[in-house]
């Protein structure tokens, strides 16, 4: 089955480290939302996606949906597409748009799991970081989801910031992991150009953090979720057990997923294909018909490269008896022969027929995944 992705283009105001694609301008949600409706329809025939077991709302701000527009998005899906019974169906949102009412409703029209972008528990940072919540509020929408009934309640934070002490990140880890939630999912800071923290980096207004901080936050954010039983499973996600998140997990297992909205990519195992990343255009390409998306079949190369990249970041790792299958003897022996240095340094492990990034390893696994790939 395949996975439906939804992106919701909207967000109230910018943080300073976000590169996804949203506006704040919110005056053409009417008209975006009939285009958004309009290629779940058109993409409805598409045999790679009819049927799915998971559908995610993510962003942007899907919690500035009200819940009639909310509504009528879940109608179009489940009269085009074939959605599993007990389909896994998340839903992102901000902790200050989550009020009791609000969470009730949506968990009546199904919802039955949500992401709550808490980002950081003290409002020094989270004011650092142009968010619009309070840490107060944080805590406050983690309870108040519980008390409406969710029982899959996963929270995101950010590690790795600059000035945060080893001291307030442990703080932030032990509050978080003492609310009612079985997911949380834990990034490194990462400054991106065309942020505005990538501003203040070239006018020399910001430093990233020095490495020996980043690895004590890592350290305490391993031992503070291994001490409440959160498992690892990929580079960025810890779950109790059962509470991985089926929608990320499909992602990295390379099975086909629907992205529908500004800037979604879709894959269906052979092809990628990416809408136009710009509200404007996207609404007016599929109000008059016009293409809206680009595409591309993916070679043998690609093909490699991307099982590399998302297999890597699971915890299980690459299957060595798959690469062998798909890719051939030849292919496998090189990737033995390259990952060695690895081995050696502790920094990748294999077990059994399958290689993965050690704990150790894992602040440089964007490194040591980028060294692996083909490149011609």
């Amino acid at each position: 089955m395949a996975g439906l992705y939804l992106h919701i283009p909207w967000c109230k105001q910018a943080c300073f480290y976000c590169d996804f694609h949203f506006r704040a301008a919110l005056h053409d949600k009417d008209r975006m939302l009939k285009a958004l409706s309009k290629e779940l329809v058109m993409r409805s025939g598409e045999p790679a996606y009819l049927k799915a077991d998971t559908l995610y709302f993510g962003g942007g701000t899907p919690s500035l949906l009200s819940l009639k527009e909310l509504e009528n998005l879940l109608e179009v899906i489940h009269c085009h597409y074939v959605l599993d019974p007990a389909a896994e169906i998340t839903f992102e949102a901000n902790p200050d748009d989550l009020t009791p009412s609000y969470l009730q409703g949506i968990r009546n029209l199904g919802i039955n799991r949500l992401s709550i972008g808490i980002q950081s528990l003290d409002d020094r940072i989270l004011k650092w970081m142009n968010r619009r919540h309070t840490a107060a509020e944080g805590l406050q929408s983690v309870q108040r989801a519980a008390c409406a009934g969710f029982n899959n309640i996963s929270v995101d934070l950010i590690y790795g910031i600059p000035g945060l002490s080893p001291e307030d990140w442990e703080k932030t880890l032990e509050k978080t992991l003492d609310l009612p939630v079985q997911h949380l999912s834990a990034y490194h800071l990462s400054i991106e150009e065309k942020t505005p923290f990538g501003v203040f980096r070239r006018r020399g207004q910001l430093t990233e953090a020095e490495e020996s901080l980043s690895e004590s936050h890592f350290q305490s954010l391993m031992q503070k979720t291994r001490g409440k039983g959160f498992q690892p499973y990929e580079i960025s996600n810890f779950s109790l057990p059962g509470f991985q998140s089926r929608h990320n997990s499909a992602y990295w297992a390379q099975k086909p997923y629907l992205g529908a909205g500004p800037s979604a990519h879709s894959y269906d195992g052979l092809s990628r294909r990416w809408n136009i990343a710009h509200n404007q255009k996207y609404i007016e390409c599929l109000e008059q018909d016009l293409l809206f998306y680009e595409e591309e079949i993916l070679s043998p190369k690609d093909l490699y490269n991307e099982y590399l990249m998302t297999s890597l970041r699971t915890r299980k790792g690459a299957d060595t008896n798959y690469i062998r299958n798909q890719f051939g003897e030849m292919r496998l022996q090189s990737l033995m022969t390259e990952i060695a240095p690895y081995l050696r340094e502790g920094l990748v492990m294999e077990e059994s027929h399958f290689l993965s990034i050690s704990e150790r390893g894992i602040l440089l696994s964007d490194r040591i995944i980028s060294d692996l790939f083909l490149t011609d």
